[in-house]
């Protein structure tokens, strides 16, 4: 490993606006010492938003979205949290964000006036908040697109697909789908729109006080990005059939004057300059804005990078191997090294670090459900709870599984609804001990994409449950393990970028630096339930392929 030159203090710091909150994570560069760390909740940070898990409550339940000016609030709480920490900012070299993937914000074309010109004594969100033209931010767990998905599915008929032009079906939550929706619900407001920007470049641009592009990381989660990972862009052909789909659902509504040019054309151009530009992952945006010196101190020539989603970071803040995540949401990944579309339904492939993709498949009812089963079977008693979900496995046909369904799923598209294989709902150990072996199984059943894994890496605040990363060390018949700063895997995984940036370094290199296991952690899976869990998957196979065909 070669020798560091820096000074022995230097600092690279990962940000991340996450679902339910931000977090961040100051890392000593040359010592690979973590300073400090926090987490913000939105819904106790700043009740006035009142969102209920960083989401506006709707009463449409299909409906999921939150108010854009929280990110901004709580990208000057980290700073401030940072201050209160005794973070001494002026020692930053590198920052860098990442954010819940498949959030999007909506501004006008003076946005980047207003971005290089914040004043230090006033706040981020008062100062963007006249160039939003849409308040709300519509996120990934949002359910409502789908005639939208369909209408895209169609456009691609007969080419290919969608997938041979993005890599991926088209998603509900992606935000090809959602510029759609908005644009018929609010055309008005759409054609005012000048950026269409992922979360990530929205908080990049906050920092570096520029428009900033959108990453590889983040990019491809669009249904709109080419899949050239060497030359990271937008893809036309999928620009051209969503203008098209546009200008056939609200004609000449969404536009401001009269044209010669052919309908499509005009939105065409117009979401084309929305979009802007895509860059390869971690590339330098320029020095951190004026604000952030003025108000936090943080030193003019610290670098800001490419904002990512939250999964590519996960992914490097794990050191690049087969990884589970138990978040919010529960997502199995590892890298690509060749680009395969996925032609069913079990994963998505996004832009990676340069010259890698990554496959994820994201099971929408992770922890959450965890919450709500805990509060229902064990009155928010979390010991309690551990001891309903029980040991080691018993016998395959024995094991009570469900289907937990508790709101709409992605992997596999199934609606809202548990599932209970002979069981009834009031039976306190059979359902909290269902949860944790059929989402294990599920885990298993949807990442045939991951060959040859011998270890995982558990990540999230679920990576905490032994009875978990022990019931996926024998699903999936490797060693599970975690690691140090498990929680804030992706924001640590940003922090890491931010470092090998100061640093020039390459990426095995920083992996090896600063990706650590945690002692004591490992989980090995036993022959025998390896056998046993071969028998609970296929069940639980069943149990989903019967509940689909219905």
């Amino acid at each position: 490993m070669k020798e560091i030159h820096m000074s022995d203090n230097t600092i690279a710091l990962g940000i991340e606006l996450s679902t339910q909150s931000a977090k961040w994570i100051a890392l000593e560069i040359k010592t690979a010492r973590v300073i400090a760390s926090a987490s913000i909740a939105y819904d106790q940070t700043f009740p006035a938003y009142e969102t209920v898990g960083g989401v506006l409550k709707s009463p449409d339940t299909q409906r999921r979205e939150s108010p854009t000016l929280m990110f901004l609030d709580a990208l000057d709480e980290i700073f401030s949290s940072m201050v209160r920490h005794d973070i001494e900012l002026s020692r930053v070299a590198s920052i860098k964000c990442d954010a819940q993937q498949h959030a999007t914000v909506y501004a006008a074309d003076t946005l980047a006036r207003r971005l290089s010109s914040i004043d230090p004594s006033s706040s981020l969100a008062s100062a963007l908040s006249p160039c939003l033209t849409r308040k709300h931010s519509p996120i990934w767990e949002d359910r409502t697109t789908e005639s939208e998905t369909q209408d895209l599915t169609n456009r691609f008929a007969g080419d290919g697909g969608i997938q041979a032009t993005t890599g991926n079906r088209a998603e509900l939550r992606f935000p090809a789908a959602q510029i759609l929706k908005w644009a018929k619900e609010s055309p008005e407001q759409y054609a005012k729109t000048s950026h269409i920007m992922l979360l990530s470049a929205f908080v990049t641009s906050a920092l570096a006080g520029v428009v900033a592009p959108v990453d590889t990381g983040d990019g491809w989660g669009t249904n709109l990005n080419s899949i050239d990972i060497d030359q990271p862009a937008f893809s036309e052909r999928a620009i051209k059939a969503l203008s098209e789909q546009i200008a056939a659902d609200i004609g000449e509504n969404g536009l401001q004057a009269p044209s010669s040019v052919p309908l499509a054309e005009q939105y065409q151009d117009l979401l084309g300059g929305q979009l802007g530009r895509m860059v390869a992952y971690d590339r330098p945006i320029g020095p951190v804005s004026s604000y952030f010196v003025e108000k936090y101190g943080l030193a003019p020539d610290a670098t800001v990078l490419a904002g990512t989603g939250d999964n590519p970071a996960t992914l490097l803040g794990c050191g690049d191997g087969a990884l589970v995540s138990l978040g919010s949401s529960y997502t199995v990944c590892g890298p690509m090294d060749e680009v395969h579309p996925e032609n069913g339904a079990s994963y998505n492939i996004f832009g990676y670090r340069p010259g890698l993709a990554m496959a994820l498949a994201v099971i929408t009812n992770g922890g959450k459900l965890h919450r709500q089963f805990c509060d229902t079977y064990a009155g928010g008693d979390w010991e309690r709870y551990a001891d309903l979900a029980g040991g080691s496995i018993q016998v395959p046909e024995e094991e009570p599984l469900m289907l937990p369904y508790l709101s709409d799923e992605s992997v596999p598209v199934a609606k809202a609804g548990i599932v209970r294989d002979g069981f009834a709902e009031s039976d306190a150990q059979a359902n909290v001990r269902a949860l944790h072996i059929s989402q294990v199984a599920s885990l298993r059943l949807h990442s045939r994409h991951l060959s040859d894994v011998t270890r995982l890496c558990v990540v999230g605040g679920g990576a905490s449950n032994r009875f978990i990363r022990q019931a996926l060390a024998d699903a999936f018949g490797a060693i599970t393990y975690t690691i140090t700063n498990a929680e804030f895997a992706a924001p640590y995984g940003a922090a890491m970028s931010a470092a090998r940036y100061a640093l020039g370094a390459g990426y095995e290199e920083v992996s090896e630096r600063f990706v650590k296991s945690d002692p004591g952690s490992e989980c090995h899976p036993s022959p025998e339930n390896v056998e046993l869990f071969d028998k609970i998957i296929a069940r639980y196979a069943k149990l989903e392929s019967d509940h689909l065909s219905k």
